[in-house]
């Protein structure tokens, strides 16, 4: 198919060069959104899209944009693998594609136009370790013409005669002067192809529905319903401030679930305004359901308050609800002083080997501060998105997922970029699965689970090429950089806790959820090397700038201690309870009558000793109470009654060249 424009001249060349497509009509964007509609009129069925993004963000955001708007599926079968691994398999495979565009430091029209990419691959890995150039041009260093490919059935492309020109800045293009298809073998009907060709003429306007728009506020009673609490970043000291809305549901059907977590979506966003703040501020969303088996509900609603543009990344459990039944909501947002620190956000929807696609308003993972908020990961084989079949490759996949997000965010969790994990599991049997799969990701031992791989037995030479290439490509989450970086001991391993819950999304076993330490910028070093964690056998901190600590009791009456402990990790930190921005109480629950009330005289005894810590400190805090199953800490951790997790974070004001 092609598309016709009124103007081939004016028209045809606009552009949007911004990450978030918005569509308009003239953009070049909008040809491929009428392509598709005219293909699907004339097969209903087709239910996907396939593009050849690897790593160009432009191009993948622009196929999902359009997709998403016809009810498609964008499938990026490539995406993050590795480009000089890929140009191997090009050639294996028959790809004779030749540099019809240069615009690269290293790349001059005199040398590279004209020439084939898998001839030039040598050079390009070169000029990869050089210069920082993509092998396969995903920075836009080139552009090419395909003469040959499996896909060429009847003939190939012949260029008889070319001319190279030079332009501005180093820019040059190939001028193909006369060409031929020269047939195939075998080829019936010679190079005429057997297909038809259909032009869509661009006055027949396929632009999609209007943009996302919040829904209609609930009746203000339903969202009185909701209780809506600011549990901490009530300081000005504070870098995030923490929300908990709580729903009740009127009964155990999926619509009252749904409502409930309507009310409470409402009395957050309304909050948040109050705050002068919006869901572009929140980092990441804590989701508990009663009933796991209400999430397609649930994720319904979800989608219609969170807007699918740069959203907050996610983890979804059901709780072991003690009485009476809810939804539980608690998102972190930076706080309005702090606001100005720029707020990356990774939303991959295409279905790839990389990663589980996140189809939906919430992303794999929100940086910010420095701190990596990353979404809770399923066992998902991300090619197919199904559960893998047992537990033990669940519970691999949902880390090697983990790994791949972490790693394109700069924080790979096996190098030092893990500050904490939050283990989430069914049974102990999956819990024990998915300690395994941790610390092997952790010890350098982990299955690399991929579909290209670097060749072994390569020289000296070619290895450290090959590292060093890796570094410049920005990929820290291909297989192949993982399988060739050399890995360096941890200096601690990350805090980790592991709760049992009834249930997870999709019916999965285990789900984690990591929250890194941003190391490098996508690939980039950042400026200064960034400072070293600290850790104790409950602890994890960065001085004077966040810290994770863990107050355990293994039995009711030890709370004053264990809450003594908290306040001694915070002064090792070189922080104070102004910059606490999340106490989370994990209590130990079962289905059963007094499960309401353990619940609740754990909760005021950590209250009452806490409280009394923070009035020395002039600070009110509140705890997020969620029951579970079982918790522990540690990977060899016993089964506690309950456990605290403080979370205190400190960023500094932005220069000017961050904002």
């Amino acid at each position: 198919m092609s598309a016709r424009r009124g103007d081939p001249h004016a028209d045809a060349l606009a552009l949007q060069l911004g990450l978030e497509y918005v569509a308009e009509c003239g953009d070049e964007v909008e040809d491929l959104r009428a392509l598709l509609a005219a293909a699907k009129q004339r097969v209903p069925d087709l239910g996907g899209v396939c593009s050849g993004a690897i790593l160009s963000d432009y191009q993948r955001l622009r196929v999902e944009a359009v997709a998403g708007s016809l009810g498609l599926v964008s499938l990026a079968p490539l995406w993050r693998h590795n480009q000089r691994a890929l140009l191997a398999v090009m050639a294996d495979a028959g790809l004779r594609a030749v540099l019809v565009k240069v615009a690269a430091l290293g790349l001059t029209a005199e040398r590279h136009l004209g020439r084939s990419v898998v001839e030039l691959a040598p050079e390009l890995g070169r000029l990869q370790t050089r210069h920082g150039v993509h092998p396969c041009g995903e920075g836009g260093e080139y552009e090419t013409l395909t003469l040959d490919c499996r896909a060429f059935t009847h003939a190939s492309v012949v260029l008889d005669d070319t001319e190279g020109v030079s332009g501005a800045g180093g820019v040059g293009h190939l001028r193909c002067l006369a060409w031929h298809l020269q047939p195939k073998p075998g080829a019936i009907g010679g190079a005429q192809p057997c297909m038809d060709i259909i032009h869509v003429d661009d006055d027949a306007t396929h632009m999609p529905p209007a943009g996302w728009a919040p829904p209609p506020s609930p009746p203000a009673s339903d969202v009185a319903a909701a209780s809506v609490q600011r549990c901490c970043g009530s300081n000005a000291h504070a870098s995030a401030v923490t929300l908990l809305a709580s729903a009740p549901c009127a009964s155990p059907e999926a619509a009252c679930s749904a409502a409930a977590l309507s009310c409470a979506l409402s009395g957050i966003t309304a909050k948040l305004h109050s705050m002068h703040l919006g869901w572009p501020d929140v980092l990441f969303v804590h989701l508990y359901l009663p009933y796991m088996a209400h999430f397609a509900a649930c994720n319904a609603a979800y989608s219609s308050h969170v807007a699918p543009c740069s959203p907050p990344a996610r983890a979804c459990v059901a709780h072991a609800h003690a009485g009476a039944v809810s939804v539980d909501v608690d998102v972190t947002a930076r706080s309005p002083g702090a606001a100005a620190l720029h707020r990356r956000v990774m939303h991959v929807q295409s279905v790839s080997a990389w990663a589980p696609a996140c189809i939906g308003p919430y992303a794999q993972a929100v940086s910010w501060g420095g701190l990596v908020f990353l979404a809770g990961q399923l066992g998902l084989v991300p090619s197919s998105m199904t559960l893998a079949h047992t537990p033990q490759m669940e519970a691999e996949w949902a880390v090697q997922s983990a790994q791949a997000v972490a790693s394109a965010m700069g924080c790979p969790l096996d190098r030092g970029g893990a500050l904490a994990m939050t283990a989430y599991a069914t049974c102990a049997d999956a819990a024990a699965e998915l300690h395994v799969a941790w610390q092997a990701l952790l010890d350098g031992a982990a299955p690399v689970r991929a579909v290209y791989l670097p060749d072994e037995g390569e020289g000296e030479e070619e290895e450290r090429e090959e590292r060093e290439g890796c570094e410049g490509e920005r990929d820290f989450g291909s297989a192949s950089c993982d399988a060739s970086h050399p890995r360096r001991r941890l200096a601690f391993q990350p805090l980790l806790v592991t709760l049992r819950v009834p249930a997870l999304p999709r019916g999965a076993r285990v789900e984690v959820q990591p929250l890194g330490w941003c190391l490098h910028d996508g690939g980039k070093a950042l400026e200064g090397a960034p400072p070293p964690a600290c850790r104790n056998p409950t602890a994890v901190w960065i001085p004077g700038t966040f810290i994770r600590a863990h107050a355990c009791c293994s039995l009711a009456g030890g709370e004053a201690g264990a809450a003594q402990e908290l306040q001694e990790s915070l002064l090792q930190a070189g922080l104070t309870w102004a910059h606490v921005h999340a106490l989370r109480l994990y209590v130990r629950t079962q289905h059963h009558g007094d499960a309401h009330k353990t619940m609740a005289r754990t909760r005021d005894a950590w209250m009452g000793a806490l409280k009394a810590l923070q009035e020395a400190k002039g600070e009110t805090l509140h705890l997020i109470c969620v029951p579970v199953l079982a918790v522990s800490s540690g990977i060899h951790g016993e089964e506690l009654a309950s456990l605290v997790e403080l979370t205190a974070w400190r960023v500094e004001p932005a220069s000017e060249g961050e904002m």
